[in-house]
């Protein structure tokens, strides 16, 4: 269950008070892909990188997670056409 410890773990670390600026989210993102590096998935992988753009993009930080992982489950179809 590495997927779901390291998901879990990302969003009890966005959704904290402390996390409120894109310095912060973005040192998350990096955690979470230096976990998914280490003992991660490939769906792991694909959120971080879709988290990073979010970001970027000025997303509510309350909706990064989710919207990752949509963007990951994407991606992982999208592997199998």
């Amino acid at each position: 269950m590495i997927r779901s410890t390291a998901k879990d773990h990302f969003i009890k670390l966005v959704q904290s008070p402390e996390v409120s600026d894109a310095i912060s989210l973005i040192q998350i993102a990096e955690t979470l892909n230096e976990m998914c590096i280490n003992q991660g998935t490939l769906r792991d992988h694909f959120a971080g990188q879709a988290m990073m753009a979010y970001i970027a993009e000025g997303k509510s930080i309350r909706d990064i997670p989710r919207l990752a992982y949509d963007m990951a489950d994407t991606m992982i179809e999208a592997r199998k056409k």
